[in-house]
């Protein structure tokens, strides 16, 4: 699935740098593209300076999508509470 929006853009550019790879979709999960966690930090470092948002690893990590990402960085970019993860 192609990026829907300028948020989702900007960290498909991320991930391209990072994992060398084309095509991303934004429902294409991180870690089954053979990412890794050191990497994972790094761009979620990468999206955190690059929008001003605060997101957290423990944040991202269970669905680690560029749409997750957007989605957590598009709320705090409106000024809304990022949803909690419910623990199992």
């Amino acid at each position: 699935m192609a990026e829907r929006t300028a948020v989702e853009q900007q960290i498909v550019g991320i991930w391209l740098t990072s994992l060398g790879m084309k095509p991303i979709g934004v429902l294409d999960e991180f870690f089954e593209l053979g990412g890794d966690s050191v990497f994972a930090n790094q761009i979620i470092l990468q999206v955190n300076r690059l929008l001003g948002v605060s997101i957290a690893p423990e944040d991202a990590f269970d669905d680690f999508t560029i749409a997750h990402l957007a989605d957590i960085a598009e709320q705090q970019l409106a000024g809304r509470p990022a949803p909690a993860i419910p623990e199992d």
